[in-house]
Order: C-alpha cells, then sequence, then structure tokens
C-alpha cells in the first residue's frame, strides 16, 4: 500500500496569515508541556490519577530568514515589550492528507530569536505558547 505525505498539503495560519518560508527539515514543532494524567501511589498500591488539563504547548516555528512571517512576529515582540499587550494572536495547522488538526487560539511569542547576518541565508526558530492547544484527528 502507497501512501504519501507533502507539506505542501498542510496549512499553517498564524494571525489569519499563510505561512510559508519554512526551512529545510521541520518546519514546525509541536510539544504540550505536561503530562495528561498525573499519578500517586498510596501505602497500599492504590493508584490515583488526576487529570492535570494543562493545554498548553510550544509551538516552534522554523523558518528562513526570507519568510514574511518573521516580521510578523518581530511586530509581536515589539508589542509585547513595549506595549505589553496586542502580542497575542492565532494559530491553525491542517494536514489535508491525515486530517489532523491544530488549533491554538491564543499563542504568543515566548523567545525572540534575536538576528543573524552572515554571507548565506540563515533560519531562525520562533517559540511560541499556546494557552490551550487542541489536536483532533479524522
Amino acid at each position: 500500500m502507497l501512501k504519501t505525505y507533502n507539506l505542501m498539503h498542510c496549512i499553517v495560519l498564524v494571525g489569519g496569515l499563510p505561512v510559508s518560508g519554512f526551512s529545510d527539515g521541520d518546519a514546525v514543532t509541536v510539544e504540550f508541556e505536561s503530562d495528561i494524567w498525573s499519578e500517586v501511589v498510596g501505602a497500599d498500591g492504590e493508584v490515583t490519577r488526576s487529570a492535570t488539563n494543562d493545554r498548553r504547548a510550544s509551538i516552534t516555528f522554523h523558518l528562513k530568514d526570507t519568510s514574511s512571517l518573521n516580521p510578523y512576529f518581530r511586530a509581536k515582540v515589539l508589542a509585547a515589550r513595549n506595549a505589553g499587550a496586542g502580542d497575542v494572536f492565532p494559530v491553525m495547522i491542517k494536514d489535508l492528507n491525515l486530517g489532523e488538526k491544530l488549533v491554538s487560539p491564543q499563542t504568543w511569542v515566548k523567545s525572540d530569536p534575536g538576528m543573524t547576518k552572515a554571507r548565506e541565508s540563515s533560519d531562525r526558530e520562533w517559540a511560541c505558547m499556546g494557552a490551550n492547544v487542541i489536536i483532533t484527528a479524522a
């Protein structure tokens, strides 16, 4: 059985804008901050699990320095540092082949990648944080 994957069949929107200009390798990585459950074991061996209810996730965009998303993120960093507001944006990632979809309605830039200038183009990694990230499957 043949299966095909193509990044071009993934829709990535940040603040409603389509994203392009990904660096080679990973385009976007998502990692949840907490486990789904925490557990404790009593002296008699009884296990109790508790839902963490933590849906925060790190969302990292791996971009070429020529990506049109860099100025958008830079503006969000300036808004956060200068006004302390206006820096939150939605993120949506949808894989049209696999049917997976990520929605993060409240996302912000967590760390500023700074800037590198050299003879050749370089990459930037924008580490963002989503407050209520949900991934659904087909």
